[in-house]
């Protein structure tokens, strides 16, 4: 059975005045699966939420109550301790929002993430929780609380857990090229600007010409054919960190958003932001962050968050880590002043000038604090830098037209296999899907009910017969297994890439 550690010494006790004995309200998410999650307890006390003494956690493997080999912890006075695989010792402490985390064979705690917030009569707790593959399975979530005079709620099962990643879990790519020592033979190409004063310098891998997925990308390199970095998959378990350079002006840039809510608006101003970032985060689900890429995939990427705040700027943090640990997370998040942009898509960190220089390191994004919305922080991480067109298309002459006071690129985009113009629906302009989102994995090919990022085996149809992730109408070559972009180097489903 579940130890209770030091409340030995306060069974029975109850000072005067603390008549009133304190209660678990509840867990958010209550149900769900992942690799991880931020999740968030609720406890109340008549006497105040800060007559809370202690609020404790245990995660379990099925729904019987112990304390060995399962993730519990306990927290108090913002500070938080992880119990040891054998039930015996108590792990920590780590003080809230140090870049630090506990763990076990079970799990990891951050304390990068959490935090205690009192208010009125309830204590909030909020904590990011990443579960070993090992312990993998169905877990039944208990806490309990205890107040300042000692009087303790029985354990309380508040919700269930299945921790387990998402499957199949795309490996991460290790490599700018299949041969990782080819990583540092790339061409360097000067490219003078209009001026005639500046230039461009396009960095690019040798071993980049002899893949097919690197022609055009969104934005400014439609035209120099750079190929740019990308998060190693599009599916999956996400731990983010922001990092929230705070000055005075972005502190404004929050509070003059208006995808802000004005509860989190009205923390900035009282000079709580972390508490406010933490907040603001836990509206940022799933549905709302993969609606800035698209929506059908919303089931297959879930993301954890923690928050830090910084006082260099972000110029300074894409090459130094001011201890929060960057190189752990998946992504790191940081929210500065970025001039007239809204966010500029995922680099790898550290960022050298060497485009694919510190892949080991993690990756990074930046957002422009006045312009953050769920929806462009997920186009940012996952859509940004996804190609648009196939290489083995044939690209027509430059068309620009302006229509309606909008400008359009109608260049011809021919598949050579068909002699079809692809240009319409390439860019959506009929409504129709993409190839970034074919590439990335975010569409259901075959019909099958699932969505191809998570999908084992493509089923081939009579609108895809070569069961790739492009269907035919958009495929050059038959012969060629098209596979997502980010998984290039990955083996998935028993397919070799």
């Amino acid at each position: 059975m579940l130890r209770h550690w030091a409340l030995v010494a306060c069974v029975g006790l109850a000072a005067l005045g603390h008549e009133s004995a304190p209660a678990v309200v509840s867990v958010s998410p209550s149900s769900g699966s992942g690799a991880g999650r931020t999740f968030t307890f609720i406890y109340a006390d008549p006497d105040g939420g800060p007559d809370i003494a202690m609020t404790e956690v245990a995660i379990v493997s099925g729904t019987e109550l112990t304390g060995r080999h399962a993730c519990n912890f306990y927290a108090g006075a913002d500070r938080i301790w992880l119990r040891d695989d054998d039930d015996r010792a108590w792990i920590g402490p780590v003080t809230a929002g140090a870049p630090a985390s506990l763990r076990n064979s079970q799990c990891a705690v951050a304390a990068a993430s959490f935090a205690l917030l009192p208010s009125g009569d309830r204590l909030t707790m909020t904590v990011t929780v990443t579960f070993a593959a090992a312990f993998a399975g169905a877990k039944t979530i208990f806490t309990k609380v205890t107040d300042a005079a000692g009087q303790a709620t029985e354990w309380v099962a508040a919700g269930t857990w299945t921790a387990a990643a998402l499957n199949p879990a795309p490996e991460v790519v290790t490599s700018s090229c299949p041969d990782p020592s080819s990583d540092p033979i790339y061409s360097v190409v000067d490219i003078p600007e209009q001026n005639g004063r500046s230039m461009r310098r396009i960095v690019t891998p040798a071993c980049y010409p002899v893949h097919s997925h690197y022609m055009a990308f969104e934005g400014m390199f439609l035209d120099d054919r750079r190929p740019l970095p990308v998060m190693g998959r599009t599916a999956g378990h996400f731990e983010v960190i922001f990092v929230f350079v705070d000055t005075e002006a972005n502190r404004q840039k929050l509070l003059d958003n208006a995808a802000v809510p004005a509860s989190v608006k009205a923390e900035v101003a009282a000079g709580r932001v972390r508490e406010a970032l933490t907040d603001l985060l836990v509206t940022y689900t799933p549905a709302a962050v993969m609606a800035g890429v698209r929506r059908e995939a919303a089931g297959v990427a879930e993301f954890s968050y923690a928050v830090a705040l910084a006082n260099a700027g972000h110029a300074f943090l894409e090459l130094n880590d001011p201890g929060l640990g960057f190189a752990g997370y998946d992504a790191v998040v940081f929210l500065d002043d970025l001039g007239a942009a809204s966010g500029i898509g995922v680099r790898r960190w550290p960022w050298q000038r060497h485009l694919f220089h510190g892949r080991d390191g993690g990756y990074f994004l930046n957002l422009d604090p006045r312009a953050l919305t769920p929806a462009l922080f997920g186009h940012e991480l996952l859509g940004r830098n996804l190609p648009v067109l196939l290489s083995e298309y044939l690209v027509g002459e430059r068309a620009i037209v302006v229509e309606g006071g909008v400008t359009y690129d109608r260049t011809p985009i021919i598949n050579p296999r068909t002699g079809e113009n692809l240009e319409p629906l390439v860019r959506a302009y009929e409504g129709k899907t993409p190839i970034a989102n074919y590439i990335a994995g975010y569409t259901d090919v075959d019909g099958d009910g699932m969505v191809d990022a998570i999908d084992p085996e493509i089923t081939p149809t009579a609108d895809n017969v070569d069961g790739d992730f492009i269907p035919d109408r958009f495929d050059p070559d038959l012969r060629v297994n098209h596979r997502p972009f980010s998984w290039l180097y990955a083996e998935r489903g028993g397919r070799a890439p």
